[in-house]
């Protein structure tokens, strides 16, 4: 649990049911859960793309497993990627285009990213 949320949680158990105004307070708790849950998980996938990366895979790879483009995947795990940097949490849900994907197995690793080898006109990387 992080600070932020272990904040929370220490708010949430110090209010009195009685004088306080409020609603049924798991609700709350539930946001605080979902989002250190929500935290976790970017971060997981944070780590999952770096070590793909470090592996091999191109960057158009791991754009089909993201459901996104190529250029999106890069701008987006980029700077992570190369120095291993662990995210700060940023208390926001990411937009997700669409759902994951599978990544091909015919592709060897860095295939695909290099320019004009065809794949900058798929139809993943003009959504």
């Amino acid at each position: 649990m992080n600070a932020t949320s272990s904040g929370a949680e220490d708010w949430l158990d110090s209010l009195d049911p009685v004088t306080s105004r409020m609603t049924d307070g798991s609700n709350l708790r539930r946001i605080g859960e979902a989002l250190t849950a929500l935290e976790a998980a970017e971060q997981a996938l944070d780590d999952a793309v770096s070590a793909a990366h470090a592996a091999g895979d191109s960057w158009q790879v791991i754009s089909l497993v993201l459901g996104t483009s190529r250029q999106a995947a890069h701008r987006k795990f980029a700077k992570t990627a190369a120095a291993g940097v662990r995210r700060a949490p940023a208390h926001t849900a990411p937009a997700h285009p669409s759902p994951a994907h599978t990544a091909p197995t015919n592709l060897e690793p860095g295939e695909g990213d290099e320019p004009g080898d065809g794949t900058e006109n798929n139809e993943l990387n003009n959504a």
